[in-house]
């Protein structure tokens, strides 16, 4: 499920909800190096502002394609190419 949030948010509270990942524009160093390091949400970042095109409720699922990743929303039927994790992607896959 999609919901438009501030993406300074703990990722250890995300995860406590039932958050599997969080997706966003671009994420503060913090929130990123925490979400890694507690291992509680998979950090994304997305090309564009995925919440403008979005609504709380839409139904969405985060593909981790082979060297790609992607957010497919299937309540607007649109897909949102995601930026690779870096030097962290090891990290976190594991």
């Amino acid at each position: 499920m999609i919901a438009c949030i501030e993406s300074r948010i703990a990722p250890m509270c995300l995860g406590a909800a039932g958050a599997k990942a969080v997706v966003t524009k671009s994420d503060v160093r913090i929130f990123f190096s925490n979400s890694v390091v507690n291992g509680e949400i998979y950090p994304l970042d997305s090309e564009v502002r995925v919440c403008d095109e979005s609504r709380t409720g839409d139904v969405a699922i985060v593909e981790l394609r082979e060297g790609d990743r992607v957010l497919v929303n299937h309540t607007t039927e649109k897909e949102y190419k995601l930026k690779t994790t870096g030097d962290a992607g090891p990290v976190i896959d594991a």
